[in-house]
This record gives structure tokens, C-alpha cells and sequence, in this order.
């Protein structure tokens, strides 16, 4: 379900007239935590997505791009293949990790 779904939902399970704001602020939320959405405010960082994004930079490493660099590489007589190949797959696994290092770093920064 959307959150926008689950929203309608609850509105749909209140007679607004009876019942107080905060009251249908409470279901809201419950309703949203119990489909697995979080609320994240302006600044605050989600340690799942930090996650997510810490395993995107680290396949950075065997990416189609650093293959692709590689075999654009070679085809133009820079390096050798076996060479060339482990030197991009090192600077790409080195770009990964460094990535990796900022989003971590930048996640407990921000929760402490």
C-alpha cells in the first residue's frame, strides 16, 4: 500500500466531528509504522537507506563502467589487458570504499 492509501485509510475509520486532531495524527502514524514507513525529518538520516546507499557505492567496484573504461582503455593500446583490468577494478573498489567511509562517517555525525 502507498502511504497515501494507508492515510485515506485511517480517515476513513474517523468521524472528525467527535474525534480530536491528535488523536487521528496518532493512527496516522501507527498506521504508516505498521506498512514499514518511517518519518524522517529535515536533516535526519535513516540507517536502512544509509545502508542501501553504502551498498550502491560499493558495487561501484565491478560496475559496467569501470569494465567499460577498461576495454575503452585497451582498445586504444593503453596498458595490457590483465594489467588494466586489475588497475581499474582497484580504483573502482578504492572509490567505493571511500564513498562508503563518507556515508557512514556522515551517518554518525548525524546521530550523535
Amino acid at each position: 500500500m502507498t502511504p497515501r492509501e494507508i492515510i485515506a485509510q485511517v480517515f476513513d475509520k474517523f468521524d472528525f466531528s467527535d474525534t480530536p486532531s491528535k488523536t487521528v495524527a496518532h493512527a496516522i502514524l501507527i498506521a504508516l509504522q505498521s506498512h514499514a514507513y518511517r518519518l524522517v525529518g529535515p536533516g535526519e538520516l535513516d540507517a536502512e537507506t544509509i545502508e542501501r546507499c553504502v551498498e550502491v557505492a560499493a558495487a561501484y567496484e565491478d560496475s559496467e563502467d569501470i569494465k567499460a573504461l577498461a576495454g575503452l582503455s585497451e582498445s586504444q593500446g593503453v596498458g595490457d589487458s590483465g594489467w588494466l583490468k586489475d588497475a581499474m577494478h582497484s580504483y573502482g573498489g578504492q572509490v567505493a570504499q571511500n564513498v562508503a567511509r563518507a556515508i557512514r562517517a556522515l551517518s554518525q555525525e548525524a546521530t550523535s
